[in-house]
């Protein structure tokens, strides 16, 4: 029966470090929106015009809406590692893993 060429390792630090990433994009990706929402404000106010309410309709779907969704996205994957990480999750498996091999 084969086996496992190599052990699997977890690294800790590459979760750590990988949260700490993530969580810094988070933060710069809230920070752009709300950069991006000010600029578009101040284009509207400067802006008095028919066209206003176009550019608030681009604002919201074009621009912030993807950030906005963008941000959902970090924040899941961010949060999966700090599950992942903050348990027994990957040991687990492994261990599950030489359990059975060894039962055979």
């Amino acid at each position: 029966m084969g086996g496992l060429v190599k052990d699997v390792k977890l690294v800790d630090k590459a979760f750590n470090d990988a949260e700490d990433d993530l969580t810094t994009l988070l933060n710069d990706t809230t920070a752009l929106k709300e950069e991006l929402s000010k600029l578009y404000q101040g284009m509207l106010d400067a802006l008095q015009c028919e066209c206003g309410e176009e550019l608030r309709n681009a604002e919201e779907e074009v621009i912030l809406k993807p950030i906005a969704n963008l941000e959902l996205v970090i924040k899941q994957i961010r949060d999966t590692i700090r599950t992942v990480k903050g348990g027994d999750y990957y040991s687990a498996i492994f261990t599950e893993f030489e359990e059975l091999k060894n039962s055979f």
